[in-house]
């Protein structure tokens, strides 16, 4: 008989080992029922009841205590091996009450040596699985708890069920635990970032990681302050895997949408495009390259810009209309629809519904997929909030958003938020928060320098936070380090122009113009060259012509020719000079929209 179960267990644990989890389910209740044949009036045993069976039904010749423990212990193998297939079957609360009565079992033998036993905290482990797939976390803790040796493995889900429940300290101590025993669990040095390690504790982290062989690791650990977004360990692996494989689709994907996080934005094009060639119907990342598309920082023309984003959503479109991903890209075109500058008020306020709709559908989504929150998602929202006029909802978009990221990008809605609304106070203590959270962001000292600008008594405070934000920009030459850098220069500029010194920003502005041919640079020239006076009016008038022809859709640009029209014709100041605003509609994929929208409805 002992030689019996022992061969049934074995072959059971071969099949579990190999994934056939039926087969394995089959032989353990076969052989189960023969020991629960007796009870007819419940599915399982009690516990009592097991122990009496065993220790008075074994065969002939076991008569020893050793012999009769013996065979306990076969039982409880063959009953966690029986929960082990069931949760392969994803059966979680069939396995849930074999893998307890097994603990229960264990704990009646050894009385107050249960912990010591061989399989105890496996099977507590095991159960606490299959508490947290039913979403009973409470319980999953308690399982967890009951084990007081633990390995790593065990301390970090315990950790990420502590975090969950709210138990921040618990989990915080957990995930130190973690780092102390064997400082390469990155998952947990992330946690611990994500909830908001401060960043003087930066330096004490990354001191684990001293030696020439781990300088990715302290990189990364920068990179974790500075993006402040919740990614997998391998992705960050995939930075010093170089070459690495160019079949390897996921991989250049996720190294993109880390060099899209870091700034580096060029790189991050070129590898999106190599995977788009590789696969044109992936829909993985595909919402941040739209999103890369969709902003200033993509090194491509706006009209390559909107020509590209608009086959994106074709393509995709075409193949998996309903992926969250799909929704996004098809989001964001319908946002670049509705921002061209000649389209009829009926036709922009439809396209701003399907963004909308689409943008709602692609958070649901992603979040039943994923079990997680969207955060770019939720980022894209609130920003076509902000861009149309809608604050309050934006400002309540990014509080929701706040409770779970900590992105420099929800700072920077919010402070826009503040200014438009106008509210100087609250976009201090925003401006400020973000500066204290990522002091290292060239952003956050342009953000809090761009807030004071707006105060005549604290201008004089900012011309500190923009040269500062130029030292914190990289000085490899880059694309999204000379935006970056842009962005600093005009924030320096509109101080030099606060502080009636326009003359000292043209120098700054032209030097940058030869970095980076932007309308947001002739913009800002064309505002500086108006302040200057009537003898400056004609430069300042090319500068806003080339911006509207870099960017047709430049708000900026186009009230900067209403500004100078109304000075250069003062008494026709109730007059618009619509010649000046009229420029040809860059293709934003006008065929496209009719036909996508089959697959909206």
């Amino acid at each position: 008989m002992f030689a019996s179960v022992r061969e049934v267990n074995d072959r059971i644990q071969r099949l579990n080992n190999l994934k056939q989890y039926k087969s394995a389910e089959i032989i353990c209740s076969k052989n189960l029922s023969k020991i629960y044949r007796l009870l007819t009036s419940q599915s399982l045993p009690s516990i009592g009841f097991l122990y009496n069976f065993v220790l008075f039904s074994s065969p002939a010749g076991a008569h020893t205590q050793e012999e009769h423990d013996a065979y306990l212990e076969l039982l409880i193998a063959l009953l966690k091996s029986y929960g082990e297939c069931l949760i392969g079957l994803n059966q979680h609360s069939r396995a849930k009450e074999y893998l307890k009565q097994a603990r229960e079992l264990i704990r009646s033998i050894h009385s107050n040596k249960y912990q010591n036993h061989a399989h105890y905290r496996d099977i507590s482990e095991m159960i606490a699985d299959c508490y947290i797939k039913t979403k009973d976390y409470q319980n999953a803790l308690m399982a967890f708890e009951s084990c007081q040796d633990r390995d790593l493995s065990s301390m970090m889900e315990l950790a990420h069920l502590h975090r969950r429940r709210g138990n921040q300290q618990e989990a915080i101590d957990l995930y130190r635990q973690v780092l102390k025993s064997e400082p390469y669990v990155l998952a947990a040095a992330e946690a611990l970032i994500h909830m908001g390690l401060p960043e003087d504790q930066k330096f004490n982290l990354k001191k684990i990681y001293n030696s020439p062989q781990d300088e990715w690791i302290r990189e990364w650990i920068d990179s974790c302050y500075e993006t402040d977004q919740n990614r997998s360990t391998r992705e960050y692996r995939a930075l010093i895997n170089k070459p690495f494989a160019m079949e390897d689709l996921k991989g250049i994907l996720d190294v993109a949408y880390i060099k899209f996080l870091s700034h580096d934005c060029d790189t991050a094009l070129e590898l999106f495009e190599a995977a788009s060639k590789m696969d044109e119907y992936n829909a993985y990342r595909m919402d941040v390259f739209a999103l890369l598309l969709y902003s200033e920082q993509c090194v491509y023309s706006y009209a390559k810009r909107s020509a590209r984003l608009s086959a994106l959503a074709k393509t995709l479109s075409q193949n998996n209309p309903k992926s969250p991903e799909v929704n996004y890209v098809l989001s964001v075109f319908y946002a670049q629809c509705s921002n061209k500058k000649d389209i009829e008020e009926l036709k922009r306020q439809h396209y701003d519904q399907l963004s909308f709709k689409l943008i709602d559908r692609a958070i649901e989504k992603y979040e039943k997929v994923n079990g997680v929150k969207y955060t770019e998602g939720y980022i894209l929202k609130a920003n076509m909030l902000l861009s149309r006029s809608r604050f309050q909802e934006a400002v309540m978009c990014y509080h929701s958003l706040h409770t779970f990221s900590k992105d420099i990008r929800i700072y920077q809605g919010f402070v826009s938020c503040y200014l438009c609304i106008p509210q100087f106070k609250d976009a201090l203590a925003v401006a400020g928060m973000a500066l204290r959270i990522h002091p290292s962001q060239p952003l956050s000292h342009i953000m809090y320098g761009n807030v004071l600008l707006t105060k005549q008594d604290q201008v004089k405070e900012a011309e500190a936070l923009f040269l500062k934000a130029l030292e914190l920009v990289p000085s490899q030459s880059t694309f999204g380090n000379t935006y970056l850098k842009e962005k600093a220069i005009i924030g320096l500029a509109d101080f030099y122009c606060k502080d009636q010194r326009p003359t000292e920003a043209i120098p700054l502005l032209t030097k940058q113009l030869m970095k980076r041919d932007s309308d947001s640079v002739h913009c800002k020239l064309g505002d500086v060259y108006t302040l200057m006076g009537v003898e400056s009016y004609d430069l300042a008038l090319s500068h806003y012509h080339t911006a509207l022809g870099k960017n047709p859709n430049s708000v900026d640009a186009r009230q900067g020719l209403v500004n100078l029209e109304k000075m250069l014709n003062p008494i026709d100041d109730a007059e618009e000079d619509d010649h000046l605003l009229d420029e040809d509609d860059e293709d934003d994929g006008d065929d496209l929209q009719d036909g996508l929208q089959d697959e909206i409805n």
